[in-house]
């Protein structure tokens, strides 16, 4: 598939996934309806969407390849019908989940899991929770939907420093706006009340700022208005406004996963150096990101790699090239950005895996 320079005078940035995925599962959570003002159907808020129901009915919840559901219904299904059978694709069955695990180890909670499933029993009690801060946030998310609903109080201790505080700051966000209550204290010790209720009649996602930064990034060399993005954004991804369009020497990504391969395309496409640092978590995305990235070596871009930090020398000449996708929405979308920035054609093997994020760029690449 060729990925051709495309000119773009006016975008509307979908509504954030990180905000969707939170606020559909508060409004099932209601007691009364709860209405979602602006859903943006990717595939991994169809997924949402369609594992909602499946709890509901306590069905087998297919995650397909999306984490954040699995990872936020886990502990749901536990209080809600105090089992889940889960099933998803051997790439999501790949990534962490050992934090979920080893709570089950400790609480009794039996369960089993396979390459591709996971079945799990047992009833969460208000009591208290001690997760590892340093593998993923999604985690401390799912107690956090989930433990309110108990009888009792409840805690989660964060051995480790906590990774991806914004979106932590995301969920607490939202909880609020749907009425329930977390005492953050300094992202170590998270209290929460017992009997509390999820309440809100209407409900209005943000705009996304992981596929916002694209356009932004783009915005940076063309003229483009972009609507529906919030410059006061708590969205971890919203720092990009703040180091554009003159990269800073040293970027700390501990925060921004997400934003990284759209960095080293800006980077590369624009000849700029950078070193960005505390990258290890990208090689358990949906790729090893920090593979995939070496790929825009056959662009001309000189990037140097290793287990924690990806480092981007000054490109003299470009080139156009055929680049693996590795099947990985961020990683095209990297490619995207660098073809549009550097007026290049490129070629590579799979678009579609855009579906997931943003089905929208599909059909703008394909024009």
């Amino acid at each position: 598939m060729t990925i051709k320079p495309k000119k773009i005078y006016e975008i509307t940035v979908p509504p954030s996934k990180s905000y969707l995925h939170r606020a559909l599962i508060g409004a099932f959570l209601c007691k009364d309806k709860c209405h979602i003002k602006n859903i943006y159907h990717s595939q991994d808020i169809d997924t949402t969407i369609k594992a909602l129901e499946s709890l509901n009915k306590n069905d087998i919840i297919n995650c397909n390849e999306c984490a954040s559901t699995l990872r936020f219904l886990i502990p749901l299904s536990l209080v809600i019908n105090s089992k889940g059978a889960f099933c998803f694709e051997e790439s999501l069955g790949k990534r962490p989940l050992e934090e979920y695990l080893n709570i089950f180890d400790t609480k009794g909670i039996k369960y089993s899991k396979n390459k591709d499933n996971l079945v799990v029993q047992g009833n969460l009690k208000p009591e208290i929770y001690n997760i590892q801060g340093n593998v993923s946030s999604q985690f401390l998310t799912g107690l956090l939907l989930a433990l309110p609903l108990l009888k009792g109080n409840s805690e989660v201790h964060i051995e480790k420093e906590l990774q991806s505080k914004p979106y932590t700051d995301i969920t607490i966000d939202i909880l609020k706006d749907f009425g329930i209550e977390i005492e953050n204290q300094n992202y170590q010790i998270f209290k929460i009340k017992g009997n509390q209720e999820y309440k809100c009649k209407e409900y209005a996602c943000e705009g996304d700022w992981s596929t916002g930064a694209f356009w932004y990034l783009l915005s940076q060399k063309f003229n483009i208005k972009i609507n529906n993005l919030n410059m006061d954004s708590i969205q971890p991804d919203a720092v990009v406004t703040k180091i554009t369009p003159h990269l800073p020497e040293i970027f700390d990504a501990k925060d921004t996963p997400d934003l990284v391969p759209l960095l080293v395309a800006y980077a590369i496409g624009t000849h700029q150096e950078i070193k960005i640092t505390d990258c290890e978590r990208l090689k358990y995305e949906e790729s090893n990101r920090l593979l995939a990235l070496k790929e825009f070596e056959k662009t001309g871009g000189k990037i140097k790699i290793d287990d924690n930090s990806i480092i981007i020398n000054k490109s003299q000449s470009l080139n156009s090239g055929f680049l693996n996708s590795f099947h990985d929405h961020r990683i095209v979308m990297a490619y995207a950005l660098f073809s549009f920035l550097t007026n290049t054609e490129l070629e590579t093997d799979d678009i579609e895996c855009l579906k997931k994020s943003y089905p929208e760029l599909i059909d703008i690449i394909k024009g």
